[in-house]
């Protein structure tokens, strides 16, 4: 007679165990973009260093870190779509709206639109 009864649990079907770890794979990859996204767009705004100082050092790559910020989002939006979400669900506004209107060059530099300017 033992003390504690204990309940044996049958094994799980194989494909639930698959399911579940390729679903947990998709909840992490999305946290990872979330947290990725928020950490470039903190050190870009948020730092000792103006944004248009950081833009003009990336020179022509500035554009491909803009668009890859921006496509980031839309990625992040279409998923949180697939479950009835919208982006501002995952992340918060204040880490994606860009806090001034940017222009991005024909060569692909960019910089933070002056007040006067109309593109």
């Amino acid at each position: 007679m033992n003390l504690i009864q204990i309940t044996e649990t049958p094994p799980r079907p194989a494909a639930e165990v698959i399911a579940e770890t390729l679903l947990h794979k998709v909840n992490a990859a999305l946290a990872q973009r979330v947290y990725e996204h928020q950490e470039s767009y903190a050190q870009f705004w948020d730092n000792s260093e103006s944004a248009d100082s950081i833009l003009a050092a990336m020179g022509t790559n500035a554009a491909l870190f803009l668009m890859s910020a921006s496509e980031n989002i839309q990625h992040i939006g279409r998923l949180a779509g697939l479950v009835g979400k919208q982006v501002d669900d995952f992340i918060d506004p204040s880490m994606y709206v860009p806090r001034h209107e940017l222009i991005i060059n024909q060569d692909g530099s960019a910089m933070i639109k002056p007040p006067h300017i109309t593109p």
